[in-house]
């Protein structure tokens, strides 16, 4: 398999190979020995096509000097997700990511832990709020939401991409906000849905490429790896990196 990850390479700094990766990647599922070698032998007659052909679409090959660099590194990437009705107010799963993929240089825009000095959310003042939604005060309640749902929303404006927990049956309002915040400005929108991809709001299946959808945190894990540091990937139309160096 390393060999033929090799070729792609090279095959894809000659020409950029577009979807007809994913043949290859579907091959590799089959088997590459006995009958089956007919599936990579197919895989690269499709490849030859396609450099005869000149077509240009998805795929992106990150690399310096030959090397594969981290694609991620330094790029921001917002954390949505129920707050309100989540058990402990989404602070655990958010805490868990980064730590689980801080290996990838990720700079993290996290609601529960706001990188400025205002707009802040904890459990003190959402309790607050609370109290004052129940009595009716709903001046007060405006007043320190619309603040916040600004500075959640500024984040995801300036994110690189945005990664959500979706739980079907935890109701949610600010985060529908942001992904469509998200998805209109074209940004990579990767979600976890809690119970397993099948349980995806069919909405969401709608507006986001499924590819970007994921059962688990593992393969959310993975997912991240995979654009971070394979010499070839599908931008899936989103996935864009600039070198601001030059």
């Amino acid at each position: 398999m390393n060999e033929a990850l090799k070729i792609l390479h090279d095959l894809n700094e000659i020409h950029d190979l577009g979807n007809f990766i994913y043949t290859v990647r579907e091959c590799e599922g089959k088997g590459w020995d006995g009958p089956n070698v007919i599936a990579w032998s197919e895989a690269v007659e499709n490849m030859h096509k396609l450099l005869e052909n000149g077509s240009h679409r998805h795929a992106s090959l990150a690399s310096h000097n030959g090397t594969v660099v981290n694609r991620l590194q330094h790029t921001r990437c917002y954390l949505a997700g129920a707050m309100e009705k989540d058990i402990d107010n989404g602070i655990e799963w958010r805490q868990r990511i980064q730590k689980d993929v801080d290996d990838l240089g990720i700079i993290w825009l996290d609601p529960t832990n706001k990188p400025c000095d205002i707009a802040y959310e904890t459990k003190d003042t959402q309790g607050e709020l609370l109290q004052a939604r129940g009595v009716r005060e709903y001046d007060k309640v405006h007043g320190k939401m619309k603040l916040i749902r600004c500075v959640d929303l500024r984040m995801t404006d300036i994110s690189d991409f945005i990664i959500v927990n979706i739980h079907p049956d935890v109701p949610t309002a600010g985060t529908h906000e942001e992904i469509a915040n998200a998805n209109r400005q074209k940004k990579p929108i990767i979600v976890r849905v809690a119970g397993g991809k099948e349980k995806t709001p069919l909405w969401l299946l709608g507006m986001l490429p499924h590819q970007l959808i994921f059962s688990t945190w593992e393969e959310v894990h993975q997912y991240l790896h995979h654009i971070a540091h394979d010499p070839i990937i599908d931008r899936l139309n989103r996935w864009y990196f600039f070198n601001l160096e030059q």
